[in-house]
């Protein structure tokens, strides 16, 4: 595995690479503080500078205040020594399973998956975040779902209603009845 940044490898223990993006590396790591598994996400040297690293940085903190059910925690922004650090959502993406042709869950419903996703993202949108890439950001898992931050190399560019667009026709795909005619028939307040 690639090793953390120096600051945080004293309190980070990286366990294993968990993937890469344009301008960040991934990894499953262990809190050595907290003794719990968290997600690592180390920027390359300058992914946060410029006007693209600003509105970057931007995004990162207004979803650390968002929070909200059903959204992914930001644990910690180290934005010297280039890491976010996240809570672990366990569960396989929601666009894993569409390319396979699978089914939902018969105890998470597509109307119940979009109330999750929904929810995930009032605060973000509240705030004029949006998150962009929702089929791979959404986790399926036993409670439900959850919209993970981590790795959204498309937010910087996305609006609101994008996500609300990309909701629906995920729960188009799904096959989801009763499905309003439009995106812009979504509920406004998400």
């Amino acid at each position: 595995p690639t090793r953390a940044a120096p600051r945080a490898a004293a309190r980070y223990r990286v366990e294993a690479d968990a993937g890469e993006t344009a301008v960040s590396t991934l990894h499953h790591a262990i809190d050595e503080r907290l003794g719990r598994p968290v997600t690592l996400e180390r920027f390359r040297p300058g992914a946060l500078e410029g006007v693209e690293g600003a509105a970057r940085i931007a995004w990162l903190r207004g979803m650390a205040r968002a929070g909200g059910p059903h959204l992914q925690r930001v644990l910690r922004l180290d934005l010297d020594g280039r890491l976010a650090v996240y809570e672990v959502v366990p569960g396989a993406p929601l666009g894993e399973l569409l390319r396979r042709g699978g089914a939902l869950p018969a105890d998470l419903p597509p109307r119940r998956l979009a109330r999750h996703v929904l929810r995930a993202l009032v605060g973000p949108h509240q705030a004029g975040l949006a998150h962009g890439a929702l089929a791979e950001a959404v986790r399926l898992e036993p409670w439900g779902a959850t919209v993970v931050v981590a790795a959204a190399s498309t937010a910087l560019t996305a609006t609101p209603t994008d996500d609300l667009r990309a909701l629906h026709a995920l729960l188009h795909q799904l096959g989801a009845a009763a499905l309003p005619p439009s995106p812009d028939a979504l509920p406004s307040w998400a």
